[in-house]
């Protein structure tokens, strides 16, 4: 069984951390309960959250159980990025990464002990117990190497992911973890007439979170409390692109700095704080105003 870590340093907000723990493992228990039922639950997070170390945890959870898992993510960095966070968390888990063609693993991941990278026909005759690809290539390989056959379909950044791919891949699990950044931007399309479904029920354009809300609105929706990014003085202005999503700051004030130098003067080391495995450097990536 993968547990959440503890982490004893007085640099973080105790309290704050519990919280966020609590709600994880009453996801993970959900989930397990639902396991093999046509339903789903919602992770919703902020920036910084610890989404893919929750994946990935959970993932090591399911599989403990017995239960065959599908984990996707829109893009292939993504899904890629996923692969060694499972080892690290899990390195005793085998790991099928079906890819797409030119799309194979880097190679410091693909020599972890257990990664394999098999075609999408070979996953399914050796019913591999956990397969990790992007969700087109998922969709792809249900439909056309008739992939299937799984407990849970998990997808991470699912708020990433539109209504239309998630509508392909959705058969390959009765279970579904949708995971997801509640404060990304929406899924576009560049074609001239990309909001003639806009406003439907099946609208394709829509999260994978959206369309799975709007047709079965009594999906519970769990809502993630903790930031392990933001410093608490930044926390009230992150809230306004999260409205009804309350959430704080794992590190104590003071913690993280930002220091501004002139050109040409030494570089200032700040201290930092952050969950292993998660990224340490701060980013504007979100459009939405207040």
């Amino acid at each position: 069984m993968t547990a959440q870590p503890a982490f004893a340093d007085d640099r973080l907000d105790q309290d704050v951390v519990a919280a966020a723990a609590a709600v994880q493992e009453d996801m993970r228990a959900a989930l397990t309960r639902l396991a093999g039922q046509e339903a789903a639950v919602v992770a919703a997070a902020p920036a910084g959250a610890g989404k893919s170390h929750f994946v990935a945890a959970t993932v090591g959870r399911l599989r403990a159980e017995g239960l065959r898992v599908a984990l996707a993510a829109p893009t292939n960095d993504q899904v890629q990025s996923l692969v060694g966070r499972v080892k690290q968390l899990n390195p005793e888990l085998p790991v099928a990464f079906v890819h797409g063609q030119g799309r194979q693993l880097p190679p410091g991941i693909a020599a972890l002990p257990g990664v394999t990278q098999p075609s999408a026909a070979d996953a399914q005759s050796r019913q591999d117990p956990l397969v990790i690809a992007t969700v087109d290539k998922l969709a792809d390989a249900f439909l056309r190497n008739g992939l299937a056959g799984f407990d849970v379909l998990v997808i991470d950044e699912a708020y990433q992911a539109d209504a239309a791919r998630y509508y392909t891949a959705a058969a390959l699990a009765p279970t579904h973890l949708l995971v997801g950044d509640t404060g990304q931007l929406d899924p576009f399309s560049p074609l001239d007439d990309a909001t003639w479904w806009r406003g439907g029920p099946e609208d394709p354009l829509q999260t994978a979170v959206g369309v799975l809300l709007r047709n079965h609105p009594g999906t519970p929706v769990y809502q993630i409390p903790v930031s392990w990014r933001l410093e608490p003085r930044a926390v009230p202005v992150a809230r306004c692109f999260y409205p009804g999503h309350p959430f704080s700051a794992a590190v104590r004030p003071g913690v993280r700095e930002l220091r501004l130098t002139r050109p040409g003067s030494p570089p200032s080391t700040p201290r930092s704080t952050r969950q292993p495995g998660t990224a340490g450097r701060m980013s504007l990536s979100r459009a939405r105003r207040c």
